[in-house]
């Protein structure tokens, strides 16, 4: 009964930090530089007991989710992940650019994350994620007179839906690669 009871307030509590970031975001905004972000932040600080840095950092948190991360976003809501775990993947994932490999990531971390029955901590998130952000070779990285690199006009390297080696391993070479030396 207690355990039960403890599982529900974790759950609330999660959703109960879903809506403080999105009512954060809400009052600061999106950061378009006019200048009311400061005040916002203050009045946001002042309602909550924080400092404006903690409360710009709040408000920056739900602008992620709301924009670039909305199934964390939205798993949050439901209660089945905590604030520390959503981090970690907002963390990972700050500097993917494009729409649809961070809605892949995204995806694959949440997969493997989420699993029923399993505890996950913030250091086996942030593996995962680590595992499924890479999903695009580093063409600098590829030596020069390499035959086997691409042409830097080729399109990004994503494997077949599913032709993952490991659930949510990410690539572990691109086909392209030279393979690891002998010794």
């Amino acid at each position: 009964m207690v355990l039960a009871a403890l599982a529900v307030a974790g759950r609330a509590e999660s959703a109960a930090v879903a809506a403080k970031l999105a009512l954060a975001h809400e009052v600061v905004g999106d950061g378009d530089g006019d200048g009311d972000e400061e005040f916002a932040a203050c009045e946001v600080a002042a309602a909550r007991s924080i400092s404006s840095t903690a409360a710009k950092n709040l408000a920056h948190l739900g602008d992620v989710l709301a924009h670039r991360l909305p199934r964390v976003r939205a798993t949050l809501q439901r209660g089945d992940l905590d604030l520390v775990r959503a981090r970690a993947i907002i963390d990972r994932t700050q500097n993917i650019d494009d729409p649809f490999l961070l809605a892949r990531a995204e995806g694959r971390i949440l997969d493997h994350v989420l699993v029923p029955g399993r505890c996950v901590t913030r250091g086996q998130t942030e593996a995962a994620a680590d595992r499924c952000v890479d999903l695009r070779p580093d063409l600098d990285a590829c030596p020069a007179s390499t035959a086997r690199c691409p042409p830097p006009t080729a399109p990004p390297w994503t494997p077949p839906c599913g032709s993952w080696p490991r659930e949510c391993a990410g690539p572990t070479r691109a086909p392209w690669t030279n393979p690891a030396p002998t010794h």
